[in-house]
């Protein structure tokens, strides 16, 4: 249930996917399965931050971080969400500090794909705070992560974030190549949401050109 939850709020029904969450931690606490009631929770916890419930996301998640007799794959996603909080926060520095553990646990246990994602999401961090030189060469190294493992939805955000850092350091023929790189990925895969960041970074960039 709570997978399903998360899935049907990436299709636009978050009221069905935080009811779908509510009732998987549900289903879960009465089993009395930690593990699941992990799962569960980080998955609800996700549907909340995807609503702006940012409060409410945070005791969740804090619940879900309080489990430790979990699998390495469940201790992964939670420090992921963990990770996504901190962002909702605007905690940089713990947020760079959860999605690095988040790597070094999906590295762990060999799920390249997952940590390629993480990847870009910990580059974003530097990008968020004006280091662009530092973002760059990690969104460099996770685009070569998401092509070895065929992850095109996350080499697409991989792209738009490479472009935001490159008009930071004012290469704005490199920004809009990279930008150009995220849009094709975003109509290829069916993606509005990348398409719209993209759009967006792209904007900000021909601002500074004038």
């Amino acid at each position: 249930l709570s997978l399903d939850g998360s899935l049907v709020v990436t299709a636009g029904q978050t009221d069905e996917g935080l009811r779908l969450t509510t009732e998987g931690v549900a289903v879960a606490r009465a089993v009395g399965d930690r593990e699941i009631l992990a799962i569960a929770l980080a998955r609800h916890g996700w549907v909340l931050l995807y609503a702006g419930r940012v409060a409410e996301a945070a005791e969740v998640i804090a619940e879900a971080s309080s489990i430790d007799d979990v699998s390495p794959e469940t201790a992964a996603l939670v420090a992921t969400w963990r990770g996504q909080l901190y962002s909702a926060m605007g905690d940089l520095h713990r947020r760079k500090l959860a999605m690095q553990d988040a790597i070094d646990r999906y590295r762990a246990i060999g799920d390249l794909r997952r940590a390629a994602a993480c990847e870009v999401n910990l580059a974003d961090t530097f990008n968020r705070i004006g280091a662009y030189d530092e973002a760059e060469a990690s969104l460099r190294a996770a685009l070569e992560s998401c092509r070895r493992v065929g992850n095109r939805v996350v080499e697409g955000y991989a792209q738009a974030n490479l472009g935001y850092a490159l008009a930071g350091q004012e290469r704005l023929d490199e920004a809009l190549a990279a930008f150009d790189a995220a849009l094709e990925a975003a109509r290829a895969l069916d993606q509005p949401r990348l398409a719209l960041a993209v759009r967006a970074y792209r904007a900000r960039a021909l601002l500074l050109r004038e």
